[in-house]
């Protein structure tokens, strides 16, 4: 059996997920999950394409053990997060880091265990 895992979170908040924050979230959680990151966040800002998908970001940030992934939609006051990686990290912890740094006042998560 696989320690790794996906961890998805999706949460409300007043709090705007602006780039600059969204970039110090995932290293926040990257560094709680003891992960170590191997390039610099990108991130997409919406709409694009002729106004299409709506209004909000998408960052992404790639570490050795896999990846953290942020959508956020200002308008909806809702984001949800992506972590996977192949190694352990405490669920807890990151969804405690979320609701305390966000200040939720909505969450909800899942958790999908890999397996070999």
């Amino acid at each position: 059996m696989n320690n790794g895992k996906i961890l998805i979170v999706q949460f409300w908040s007043e709090t705007t997920i602006t780039e600059i924050f969204a970039k110090e979230l995932l290293h926040l959680l990257t560094e709680k999950a003891k992960m170590t990151p191997i390039d610099d966040i990108q991130i997409w800002k919406y709409p694009v394409l002729e106004g299409k998908g709506g209004i909000g970001i998408t960052a992404v940030l790639p570490f050795v053990e896999s990846f953290a992934a942020l959508d956020s939609w200002p308008e909806q006051k809702r984001s949800v997060l992506f972590f996977y990686s192949c190694k352990h990290f405490d669920t807890e912890v990151l969804v405690s880091v979320v609701k305390e740094l966000l200040k939720t006042t909505k969450i909800s998560y899942d958790i999908v265990y890999l397996y070999n």
